[in-house]
This record gives structure tokens, C-alpha cells and sequence, in this order.
């Protein structure tokens, strides 16, 4: 799977201290340009929001253009 480098975590600051917590990412196919969001998921789809890409099967393809999962990239917004 093609990936550019993204943080899987991030600092924030709570009450004045610092927390470490995961952040959603999100991917897009490159073939079409359809952008997956984990924190939204695809509930239409059967994948609650919050799926982390990883735990997304390996047999999934873009609901778009039914490129397979290694033709996403992860991109950061």
C-alpha cells in the first residue's frame, strides 16, 4: 500500500496538561479521488465510524471506482 508519513499521534493540552491521542486519518483512492475518513466511517457500507483503516478487510474496494485498497493514500487535511 502506498503511504505518505502521517503522526498517528498528536499532542493536546487539557486543563493544562499535555495529552498524547491517536488521531483519525483519513485516505484517498487514487484512482478517483473518493476520500475515506475514519472518524466518519461508512455506515452505509457497514463500517462504523471510528474504524481505523487497518481494521477495514484487506478484500474492501472504493465504493466509487472498485480500486482495492492499496490504491488509497494517506493524506492529511
Amino acid at each position: 500500500m502506498r503511504q505518505s508519513l502521517a503522526s498517528k499521534t498528536q499532542v493536546q493540552n487539557f486543563d493544562g496538561k499535555q495529552c498524547i491521542t491517536d488521531v483519525m486519518k483519513t485516505y484517498m483512492c487514487v484512482v478517483c479521488g473518493f476520500v475515506y475518513d475514519e472518524e466518519q466511517g461508512l455506515p452505509d457500507q457497514n463500517i462504523a465510524p471510528g474504524t481505523r483503516w487497518e481494521d477495514i478487510p484487506d478484500t474492501w474496494t472504493c465504493p466509487d471506482c472498485g480500486a482495492s485498497k492499496e490504491e488509497f493514500e494517506l493524506i492529511e487535511i
